[in-house]
C-alpha cells in the first residue's frame, strides 16, 4: 500500500550498514501504541527486500511479538533528486511497545543493505482524547453562557 510522500532526496535520510542483512532496533524510550508503519527503502540495489518488524517490551525482544513480515518494493533510484519519494505504507494490529526491530534479511543484490526512512504511526492516548473533548466542551459552554449575559 503506498503511505506518504516527502520531497527530500533518500540521502538525506539513511540507514546504511554493510553485508546483504542487517538488524536495526529502536527504543522509542517509553511505551507507545501503533499501528502501522512508513518505510521508505533505499533504493533497488542497497534497499531492503525481505524483512520482519517486531515489537517488545524489553530490549533483549526474548519474547518479541511479529507484527509483519513480507517484501519491500524497490524505490526509484533518484538519490540527487528533489523528486517526492513515496513510501510503502505497513498496517498492523495496534501494539503498544517500548522497543521495535527490523530484521532485514536480504536485500535487492548489492554489499549493502540501507533504509530511507521510517515513520511509526502512533495511535493517540484515549487520555489525551478525552482531555481534548473536555476543553472542547468547556469553550463551548464559556461561549453559550457568555451569550447570555
Amino acid at each position: 500500500m503506498q503511505g506518504p510522500v516527502h520531497n527530500s532526496g533518500p540521502e538525506e535520510n539513511i540507514w546504511l550498514v554493510g553485508g546483504s542483512s542487517a538488524t536495526l532496533d529502536l527504543d522509542f524510550g517509553a511505551i507507545v501504541s501503533v499501528d502501522g508503519l512508513a518505510i521508505w527503502n533505499k533504493d533497488s540495489v542497497f534497499g531492503v527486500r525481505d524483512f520482519q518488524l517486531l515489537a517488545s517490551s524489553d530490549p533483549s525482544f526474548a519474547n518479541a511479538e511479529i507484527l509483519y513480515a513480507g517484501t519491500l518494493g524497490i524505490q526509484p533510484d533518484n538519490a540527487n533528486s528533489t523528486v517526492p519519494t513515496t513510501s510503502e505504507r505497513i498496517d498492523f494490529q495496534e501494539t503498544s511497545a517500548r522497543y521495535f526491530q527490523i530484521n532485514a534479511f536480504n536485500n535487492h543484490g548489492a554489499s549493502f543493505v540501507g533504509l530511507s526512512e521510517l515513520a511509526f504511526a502512533v495511535v493517540p492516548e484515549p487520555q489525551g482524547m478525552a482531555m481534548l473533548a473536555i476543553g472542547v466542551f468547556l469553550i463551548g459552554f464559556m461561549a453559550r453562557h457568555n451569550r447570555r449575559a
